[in-house]
């Protein structure tokens, strides 16, 4: 029954696509992108309304945003459709589009291995051009001397850095992960697995200390995941957490006091300049929204528009 539902939104949304006229907020008749490009037609289950149609459609093209697809044109299709446009993008960028319109991204919470004997150990096998180093830097309370130093592999380049990485062994019980920003990119050694792995995070909003000049994201943990989270603050005062989104570093918050609640405060990308503060925060809220309870999308139809 669910399947000949779906069968039957499908041809309704296909036929939308090809002959209903344009209102307010529909699209124009195909997925063709001018100069090339993909589109995707997505259902949406759970939600008719109009209104709530068209904020899903600004909420799915931030979300595109968020995680670097550039361009998205996002409209609503009726009954119960968005299309998604990007020029330029191919069948990666096309598949990447899919899993983040219909799938919940992955997200993990985990301390950072100091990792001081890895990193060490490459300095003999870094390039002679200087493309990369091995850095170190002290983090936590400065003021009362309770701080630990983390070490990391930096690039101006990230695909210098991530070719660096290719084959390359960490020690047993612990991965590579990076880190990237509008400064460069870094590597880091984080525990595997994760401390704490796919949290459900509510109440995700963007917070400005007008005062201080501090931007960050707030959030709360789901019940069953604040107990495990406190545990890992209070085991991990004044060294630095590893969100990680996507197998990507996107967060490296010090934990500078304990929990109350579950309630969390997490810094945008040290790799980000001031003036960027606020638009990383943005795009990190973005990210840790939990998606999968918006809507249940489906991809009904994708086309691929050659260059000309």
């Amino acid at each position: 029954m669910k399947t000949d539902l779906r069968k039957s939104l499908a041809v309704l949304l296909v036929a939308a696509l090809a002959g209903c006229p344009k209102a307010e907020n529909s699209t124009p008749s195909e997925l063709s992108v001018s100069g090339g490009g993909a589109g995707l037609l997505f259902s949406v289950g759970g939600i008719r309304r109009h209104e709530a149609m068209t904020a899903l459609a600004t909420m799915v093209r931030k979300r595109l945003e968020a995680f670097g697809v550039r361009g998205a044109e996002v409209d609503v299709v009726l009954p119960g459709g968005v299309r998604v446009l990007v020029a330029g993008a191919g069948e990666d960028g096309a598949r990447r589009i899919e899993q983040l319109v219909t799938r919940p991204v992955s997200i993990a919470i985990t301390p950072v291995d100091p990792g001081r004997a890895f990193f060490e150990s490459l300095r003999d096998r870094l390039p002679r051009d200087a493309s990369l180093r091995v850095g170190v830097d002290q983090v936590g309370d400065l003021k009362h001397a309770k701080t630990v130093r983390i070490w990391y592999l930096a690039s101006s380049d990230r695909t210098g850095l991530e070719r660096f990485l290719d084959g390359l062994e960490p020690p047993a019980g612990r991965r590579l992960a990076v880190m990237t920003g509008s400064g460069g990119a870094m590597a880091l050694l984080l525990p595997d697995p994760p401390a704490i792995q796919n949290p459900v995070l509510t109440r995700v909003r963007v917070i400005a200390d007008e005062a201080g000049g501090r931007v960050s994201v707030g959030a709360e943990l789901a019940r069953p995941f604040r107990d495990p989270f406190d545990d890992l603050v209070r085991s991990n005062l004044h060294r630095p957490l590893a969100f990680v989104v996507d197998g990507e570093v996107r967060a490296l918050p010090v934990v500078a006091s304990r929990s109350q609640r579950g309630e969390i405060r997490i810094d945008p990308s040290p790799l980000a300049p001031e003036q960027d503060l606020r638009q990383q925060a943005e795009r990190l809220a973005v990210m840790l929204k939990a998606w999968q309870l918006v809507g249940e999308f489906e991809l009904v139809e994708k086309k691929i528009t050659p260059a000309r």
